[in-house]
């Protein structure tokens, strides 16, 4: 779900005709498929909110080809609640560039094997494969935005809070541990394991990259908007050399934790948009927003990697900043520095990163590359 959302007046809805231009001039400079209405097909509710819904279905490319499987974001165009064609566009354009480069590898592929070869580049942005609108008997206009159908488990915000990382401690806990009371007053000890983390924190920074190479900014970064796809399947087969090859001496050999298998996408461009577009809006949510953008709507991929850095901060404490809807820096900057305090006793190279991060200089954070160089080495243990 998108944080603080930019309003555009409007004198009147758009007809049929207004809206069959606009997003066929999108189409025309993005290459963002219109799609006809009668191509999609939908099927069951995944989720509602206050600007529209998101249904399971299928959509089709042409008439000769077979229906693909899709998720399609219907928004109800409305002049009570905000929601227009210009938010719709700004979405859609955002959304459909944060994937250009996954699209481009795609192509690069497709060229090399000379077609023979079909695959997915895999991306942490939930890809967009086309836009469409129709208008309902009473007149009002409907869009729709065709996007990547996820099997997910849930956002970042719920597996933080998961019980499966979570412990019941009844004696006294170590002062080196992530822990916290509950609500009855015990000791919950926070048992997430740290390369899950570190595999998190890399396909965060991951995402940044991906949208900055397509030239987007998300403005909205928060676990919310960052789903967790379901645990991929260990192979059941054991390979023919772990059962023929002698075993060898683990002596002088490190192992590196291999993180667990659980992959990420970031949603809901809802703000997004070119760094000039979106400059002099306070966009995203309290809590996550770097300080400049709350100030001066000075957004920038800098910007981006103040809220990346809130989220992996909760990731490794367990904690999660409870009043998204408090715009109270004070309370957010002691929210921050007490994890951050606490984070230096436990895992100090990750701490001095993301004071990096959330520093409130933003020349001096990391960029998105670079944050995710680190993290790669504090897994390899070379920090």
């Amino acid at each position: 779900m998108s944080g603080t959302k930019r309003k555009m007046s409007q004198a009147a809805l758009p007809t049929s005709t207004e809206i069959e231009e606009a997003l066929t001039s999108l189409s025309t400079t993005t290459l963002l498929p219109l799609l006809p209405y009668p191509s999609l097909s939908f099927s069951s509710l995944l989720g509602r909110g206050g600007f529209g819904a998101v249904h399971s279905g299928t959509y089709s490319v042409s008439s000769s080809s077979p229906p693909l499987p899709c998720a399609i974001k219907t928004i109800n165009l409305s002049l009570e609640d905000g929601s227009t064609l210009k938010d719709f566009i700004d979405e859609a354009r955002a959304a459909w560039e944060a994937s250009a480069v996954a699209r481009e590898k795609e192509k690069e592929k497709e060229e090399e094997t000379g077609g023979e070869e079909e695959g997915v580049i895999e991306s942490t942005i939930c890809r967009t494969y086309g836009m469409s609108f129709d208008v309902l008997k009473n007149s009002q206009p409907r869009v729709h935005l065709i996007m990547e159908k996820l099997s997910i488990e849930g956002d970042l915000h719920d597996t933080i809070q998961n019980e499966e990382y979570w412990e019941y401690k009844p004696d006294r806990i170590k002062p080196k541990t992530y822990a916290c009371l509950d609500s009855d007053g015990d000791y919950m000890l926070y048992t997430m394991p740290r390369p899950m983390k570190i595999s998190l924190a890399t396909q965060i920074a991951r995402s940044l990259r991906e949208c900055k190479e397509g030239g987007v900014l998300h403005n909205d970064i928060k676990p919310g908007n960052i789903l967790l796809l379901e645990k991929r399947g260990e192979s059941s087969k054991p390979s023919t050399a772990s059962k023929t090859a002698p075993k060898k001496s683990s002596k002088n050999r490190k192992k590196i934790p291999q993180p667990e298998r659980r992959r990420i996408k970031l949603i809901d461009f809802g703000l997004g948009g070119s760094p000039s577009s979106t400059q002099g809006y306070a966009c995203g949510t309290p809590g996550y927003r770097a300080p400049e953008v709350t100030d001066y709507g000075d957004t920038s991929y800098k910007s981006e990697i103040f809220s990346a850095g809130v989220c992996i901060l909760e990731i490794w404490m367990g904690r999660l900043w409870d009043d998204p809807d408090e715009d109270d820096e004070v309370k957010m900057k002691g929210f921050r520095t007490e994890c951050l305090r606490r984070l230096e006793k436990n895992d100090p190279e990750v701490a001095k990163l993301l004071r990096k991060c959330l520093t409130k200089e933003p020349e001096r954070r990391p960029n998105a590359k670079e944050l995710q160089k680190e993290l790669i080495k504090i897994r390899k243990g070379t920090v």
